[in-house]
């Protein structure tokens, strides 16, 4: 019987910790083959589903979620606590939250 077909293990099963080793391995492969654009800057672009960056991003750096979003509880899943009341862009992230001495990771 397959995990899939087996209800108590499915439910039982760490879904969050495989998730996370997933996620982790993809971003370790793909970035590893970073290259240089046409102004000779390395970037590189992550795919998928990427509110849940956001989110996660709004849980562990308290201040990013402060300036551009609203906790609006303590829900599991936790993209159901937030309501974003700014888009973010690069300058402002640069200069308000992560130019910031006082920033701070959970």
């Amino acid at each position: 019987m397959t995990l899939v077909d087996d209800q108590d293990r499915f439910n039982d099963y760490s879904w969050g910790l495989r998730s996370y080793n997933d996620t982790i391995g993809y971003l370790h492969k793909d970035l590893k083959f970073k290259t240089p654009n046409e102004s000779n800057s390395v970037t590189y672009e992550l795919c998928g589903f990427l509110l849940v960056f956001q989110v996660w991003a709004y849980e562990i750096i308290p201040m990013l979620g402060k300036h551009y979003a609203n906790r609006l509880g303590n829900k599991i899943p936790k993209i159901l606590n937030w309501s974003n009341t700014l888009q973010p862009h690069l300058d402002d992230l640069l200069t308000s939250v992560f130019g910031s001495k006082e920033v701070i990771c959970l």
